[in-house]
């Protein structure tokens, strides 16, 4: 940096460099995202700008973001204001907004995925692998952590959808907290302590160990949910029994004057006249011959 660098100087540098920087415009879909538009031009802030202060490099950078990037990130940092940032603390805030939000997971399983498409040639396709791989991060990757991964990969089944859920939440936990370990010993200058934190912390074991346990869960889960729907049950026939006791709704036998299934006292004949005895009180063919010496349906 040169502090004594002149300032209608610096705003010629900045004018220069700015006007070969195209705007930044996030776009996700597109895959357009700021650590690769970062990675275009930061020979631009860090080299082409060295004569520049660190404040001017910021300014250079807002710039160059498009308005609803810039209204965004300056909405973020509120109550802050973006000047109070150095150059690093506004790169590394800008790809935490506008960087790929798919975890280390998403990414290592696409590599995994990844086959040559028919329209790519074999210079693309090599491109694009090694884009994959390097979002892989194979380098910080441990034999246990392969080993999870491949694990997770192969459930597959719509009935391991619950597991394989809490599985790789398990992993990109493990992934985290992994890297703010080395971080923080790295920050404290303890080089082995650092490697140390970055390993995983995740085996086969642990990962056969939480698939039981989230089976046991579903059991007991699914237990409890009968157990409940059975009292439920029980309830409800209790309930129906007062109700249920004294004259059934319908009869045993049907009405002796005109044959359907309902009581004597509820029949619609009572007061019609049979054409064939001249007879009031049943429908024709129920005669008074065709009542029953004995029966319960007098009422």
């Amino acid at each position: 940096q040169n502090q004594g660098h002149p300032a209608g100087g610096a705003e010629r540098i900045v004018e220069s460099l700015a006007s070969g920087i195209q705007e930044f415009q996030y776009d996700p879909d597109a895959g357009v995202f700021f650590d690769g538009w970062y990675g275009r031009y930061e020979d631009v802030f860090t080299k082409d700008g060295k004569d520049l202060d660190d404040p001017a490099r910021v300014r250079l950078l807002l710039r160059k973001l498009s308005t609803p990037v810039h209204e965004k990130y300056t909405n973020t940092v509120l109550p802050n204001h973006p000047r109070d940032f150095t150059l690093a603390q506004t790169v590394a805030k800008l790809k935490k907004l506008f960087g790929r939000q798919k975890s280390v997971f998403h990414a290592r399983y696409q590599c995994l995925q990844y086959a040559k498409n028919d329209a790519d040639d074999f210079t693309t396709y090599a491109a694009t692998v090694n884009k994959h791989c390097e979002a892989f991060q194979l380098s910080k990757l441990s034999s246990d952590q392969f080993k999870a991964l491949r694990f997770v990969c192969g459930l597959q089944s719509p009935r391991d959808a619950d597991i394989r859920a809490r599985l790789i939440s398990k992993l990109e936990a493990d992934e985290t907290a992994a890297v703010e370990a080395a971080a923080a010993g790295a920050a404290a200058g303890d080089a082995g302590a650092a490697g140390v934190a970055a390993r995983s912390r995740v085996t086969l074991e642990n990962l056969v160990e939480e698939c039981h346990r989230v089976a046991n869960l579903k059991q007991d889960t699914l237990m409890v949910e009968n157990k409940d729907a059975r009292n439920v049950n029980v309830v409800s026939r209790n309930q129906k029994k007062p109700a249920s006791q004294g004259k059934p709704k319908t009869p045993k036998t049907p009405c002796w004057k005109c044959g359907d299934n309902h009581y004597v006292r509820e029949c619609p004949f009572a007061s019609h006249t049979c054409s064939r005895c001249k007879q009031q009180g049943h429908k024709e063919g129920y005669c008074s011959s065709n009542k029953p010496t004995t029966s319960k349906q007098t009422k």
